[in-house]
């Protein structure tokens, strides 16, 4: 961005969004393509907030607005990523999983960036639909993307654990463990793991350190 002021602006609502403050980030990013219409990261900002606002025909628009004003496609496509993963969280959350699957899998049709997220999502819905052994394959996949990814190891884990596959949910409970052994949700888990393998004493020493972390 060679525009100081225009990059200040886009500082100043980016902010906004972190702070979770979308509307008031909606009306900079329309004052802010007042300001400079043919900015193309104007545009893709807006397409953001939309995103966040669920305006999703809204957001489209905009995003394919900074593509006219050459945003760089690796950008552009980066935005429709992210807004196929918001579309895809959106019916998730709505308990609409078909929907939701054909949305997370366009994600990695546009980018592969933080794709170990995509595919755990994707993991996450066919769960739902009670697709498991495609599941585990996603989980798998967002594994071989970002091995130390805990929120795909708990996932591993807690699907073993419910079927009761003690011996499988172990590597995975245990590595959850060893990255972030404060966090009680992968101590209770990993507990859960030895104290089904019969492990009792080991399991009673992890809850031990659960109630001293979290009484």
């Amino acid at each position: 961005i060679k525009n100081k002021s225009l990059e200040n602006k886009l500082y100043s609502i980016n902010k906004l969004i972190d702070e979770k403050s979308f509307v008031d980030a909606l009306d900079s990013s329309n004052q802010l393509i007042k300001e400079f219409p043919d900015s193309h990261e104007a545009f893709s900002i807006k397409g953001a907030i939309e995103c966040y606002l669920y305006k999703f025909d809204e957001a489209l628009s905009s995003f394919n607005k900074s593509k006219e004003l050459k945003c760089p496609i690796k950008i552009f496509k980066v935005n429709i990523a992210g807004y196929h993963a918001k579309r895809g969280n959106y019916n998730y959350n709505n308990g609409n999983y078909h929907e939701a699957l054909d949305e997370f899998k366009k994600v990695t049709d546009y980018s592969l960036e933080r794709a170990e997220v995509a595919f755990s999502n994707i993991g996450n819905t066919l769960l739902k639909l009670e697709r498991i052994d495609e599941a585990i394959d996603y989980y798998n996949k967002s594994l071989k993307s970002l091995p130390s990814y805990t929120i795909a190891l708990s996932n591993l884990a807690n699907l073993y654990i419910n079927e009761e596959d003690f011996d499988s949910a172990l590597p995975y409970a245990q590595k959850c463990y060893e990255q972030e052994s404060n966090q009680p949700f992968y101590l209770i888990n990993y507990g859960l793991v030895l104290e089904g393998l019969g492990n009792i004493s080991e399991a009673k020493q992890l809850y031990y350190k659960l109630l001293m972390i979290d009484p």
